[in-house]
């Protein structure tokens, strides 16, 4: 009897742990499979996380380098009273600006004096008839001799030194208190006609011309706000906007899983956005000549392109450094096309001149040139587009910069030995 219990006891027991080891089992089998559905789904999620993420960057890269070509601009051309007034010298020295300014100051002098009635007075009452025609004769000669001193390089040169302070005065009133954003250039045309004096219509010089003959409002509003933040603010916001473009850049290629296409698709967008900033650029020259008076609408349209012509130099360059960009990604990538041409530049450079220069023996100086000649070109190209990024672009500084890109990159294919040699 005894020994029957003491038998039961041990069975009891080993049942009791053989179902706790089978629980045990079965949890250890659900958290694999479940491990193996979080494994299996990660991977997916994370790899679609990342390409968002890169795509991100890409677009804000590119926004930025668009927003900040404009704002490159702006600081250099209209904040800046020393590029301003060198912007700007051109604008009276044009035929079409002098023929409109001519006409305007001659119409607002006109409107204080009636000549008409003058003539009737001078003339007997049997020639009074005559007045009309004499009045417009004259009007007509005040506006050419007015476009004669407006063709002078002194009265010119002193044009644009009043025009210079004016802007200074702006630029100062803004950056200290808004102001009412009303760029004055009264002097300019005060100083025109004052210029009559001493002539045959010096009897116009006496005239006062209305208080705001040369008042051009450039804001309004809540502009002139935004306006002063512009320009307290410009120079930190242009190299905030350097470094964020760089830092969005890099993080797009590092997290593309092809990195070389990134390089491409940013470039071409980049392209797409330099192109699209010279269309919008035309598109508002004509749509700001196009609400102005029919007669001076070329004078405007012609004052729009001379002021704009800066960015738009600025905008061209950086549409050839990105086509550039492209091309490079391209030629130094593993497709068919580019095989082809990367063939026939070694056999024209790499296979000759190397085996003039190198013979048939290679040493450590080349095979380190062919170990790493796609990172020593990649390396050039960075540091030539960072270049362009923080200097002024000029046609001749780019075509340096192109010149000087395409002479490095043939040097490291020349001395760079082949991957059968290195081998």
């Amino acid at each position: 009897m005894t020994k029957t219990r003491e038998d039961s006891s041990p069975l009891s027991s080993l049942k009791t742990e053989n179902e706790r080891l089978r629980a045990e089992n079965e949890y250890l089998r659900r958290q694999t499979a479940h491990g193996e559905r979080l494994s299996g789904s990660s991977p997916v999620a994370l790899h679609g996380l990342r390409l968002l993420s890169a795509g991100l960057f890409a677009v804000l890269a590119v926004i930025l380098l668009v927003a900040g070509n404009v704002l490159f601009w702006f600081g250099d051309t209209i904040v800046s009273n020393d590029r301003f007034n060198k912007t700007v010298a051109p604008v009276v020295q044009n035929t079409e600006v002098q023929h409109a300014v001519a006409s305007y100051v001659t119409s607002e002098l006109y409107k204080n004096v009636d000549v008409t009635q003058s003539a009737q007075t001078a003339l007997p009452s049997q020639a009074a008839f005559l007045a009309p025609a004499i009045a417009s004769q004259l009007r007509g000669y005040t506006q050419t001799a007015l476009e004669k001193i407006l063709a002078r390089p002194q009265f010119q040169e002193r044009w644009n030194q009043l025009l210079g302070d004016a802007h200074a005065q702006f630029i100062a009133t803004v950056r200290e208190s808004g102001g009412d954003g009303v760029l004055d250039l009264n002097d300019l045309y005060v100083q025109l006609s004052d210029s009559l004096k001493g002539t045959s219509l010096s009897f116009l010089a006496d005239k006062r011309l209305p208080p705001k003959v040369g008042a051009i409002q450039v804001a309004s509003g809540n502009w002139i706000k935004m306006l002063r933040t512009v320009i307290v603010n410009i120079d930190v916001w242009r190299v905030l906007a350097v470094i964020l473009f760089i830092v969005f850049v890099v993080f797009a290629v590092l997290l593309a899983r092809r990195r070389r296409r990134m390089v491409v698709l940013l470039s071409s967008f980049a392209a797409v956005g330099m192109l699209g900033t010279l269309i919008a650029l035309r598109l508002m020259r004509d749509s700001i000549a196009g609400n102005v008076t029919p007669q001076y609408a070329t004078a405007v349209r012609e004052t729009i392109q001379i002021l704009l012509h800066p960015l738009v130099i600025q905008t061209a360059l950086l549409l050839v450094v990105v086509v550039l960009v492209v091309l490079i990604a391209w030629l130094t990538g593993g497709s068919r096309s580019a095989q082809q041409v990367q063939g026939r530049v070694r056999l024209l450079i790499a296979g000759k001149l190397h085996t003039a220069l190198f013979g048939g023996h290679e040493n450590g100086v080349t095979r380190w040139f062919g170990a790493y000649k796609r990172g020593l070109q990649w390396t050039v190209l960075a540091v030539v587009t960072l270049l362009a990024l923080f200097t002024r672009l000029t046609p001749i500084v780019l075509l340096w910069y192109v010149i000087a890109l395409i002479v490095v990159e043939l040097v490291i294919e020349l001395v760079a030995a082949s991957s059968s040699s290195g081998r």
